[in-house]
């Protein structure tokens, strides 16, 4: 047995090929929207999660379909109770990656691309978490809150300057979809330096 015939079974059509090539590389996108600072207006993430909701649905009874039908057979090697555990997941699975590329992902892209200049002051909070594997040190507020993650994280150092309320300033691109954070700053500062020097000492939007 092949690597090629392991990947898309035997005697697969182009049609397979197609599919499978394309769900590992849409996979894979997916993930570089951990990585991104986008938050999602209000609408889109309405919208965005109500039609990744719709797809995960319709390609999960797609995919039950084809196996019922045969025309998706059993990966080379795969037991029956790994591939039946495999479909249990695939509605979970099809909707985060259909929710991270249509919420973060593809909105973002074209913010970047289309998207005009913003600037958004928020009152932040923060907050001290005690975790040890993800960040200690927040800034929360209701503008993160369709961020992914919610939070802002800080250095300990800059954390135990602050006030309890913080107002935090910042500056990217916007269209309907949402805004593409560029930059943020403590909104005190009224000449801050560019994002990674700035007052907040802001490591990222969160864990990385």
């Amino acid at each position: 047995m092949t690597t090629h015939s392991r990947w898309y079974g035997e005697n697969p059509t182009t049609l397979r090929k197609v599919m499978t090539n394309g769900l590992v590389l849409f996979a894979l996108s997916t993930l570089y929207g951990i990585y991104i600072d986008f938050v999602a207006s209000e609408l889109w993430w309405q919208v965005g999660t109500q039609v990744a909701l719709v797809f995960s649905v319709v390609l999960s009874i797609g995919a039950y379909w084809g196996k019922c039908t045969g025309h998706f057979p059993s990966p080379y090697g795969m037991s029956a109770r790994r591939m039946a555990l495999g479909f249990v997941f695939l509605p979970f699975m099809l909707f985060l990656m259909l929710w991270m590329a249509l919420l973060r992902v593809i909105p973002d892209a074209l913010t970047r691309l289309f998207g005009s200049s913003v600037t958004v002051t928020a009152p932040m909070v923060a907050v001290h978490h005690w975790s040890r594997r993800r960040c200690a040190f927040r800034l929360e507020g209701q503008f993160m809150d369709r961020g992914e993650p919610g939070w802002l994280c800080v250095r300990e150092s800059a954390f135990n300057s602050f006030p309890s309320d913080v107002l935090v300033t910042f500056e990217g691109k916007e269209t309907i979809f949402g805004i593409h954070v560029q930059r943020y700053y403590r909104a005190e500062s009224a000449s801050s330096p560019a994002r990674g020097q700035h007052r907040l000492e802001v490591l990222s939007a969160g864990p990385r």
